[in-house]
């Protein structure tokens, strides 16, 4: 990144095996992005963001399930179990100049989800 950070895209779980690389890249890491709803995505989300919490963390809008949920808005409810600081989408991230980005997001039926 610009910045000299990491920016780190659907993290696996901080093993110490997986933080060794990353420590190895002399680098902070200073942005988590969850770009999707799957559950083998959100799982790790928690401890990685326990690992690095000085990282800006971003998530796509609607997440719901047992991992906890969130709408499409910082000014929705977000129970996700982590500092959420922005919601792809909705917040501009100050990366959005540094890759193509881009998100879908179809609100489903109230019984499916948020």
């Amino acid at each position: 990144m610009e910045t000299g950070g990491l920016w780190v895209h659907s993290p696996q779980w901080p093993t110490g095996e997986f933080c060794a690389l990353l420590d190895d890249l002399n680098a902070p890491v200073d942005h988590i992005v969850l770009p999707c709803n799957a559950f083998e995505h959100k799982a790790p989300m928690q401890a990685f963001c326990k690992k690095y919490p000085k990282a800006k963390v971003w998530v796509s809008p609607g997440q719901f399930g047992p991992l906890g949920s969130c709408g499409t808005s910082l000014q929705d409810k977000i129970s996700l179990g982590y500092r959420v600081d922005g919601i792809l989408g909705s917040d501009v991230p100050p990366w959005a100049n540094e890759f193509d980005i881009a998100t879908l997001y179809i609100k489903i039926p109230k019984n499916a989800g948020p």
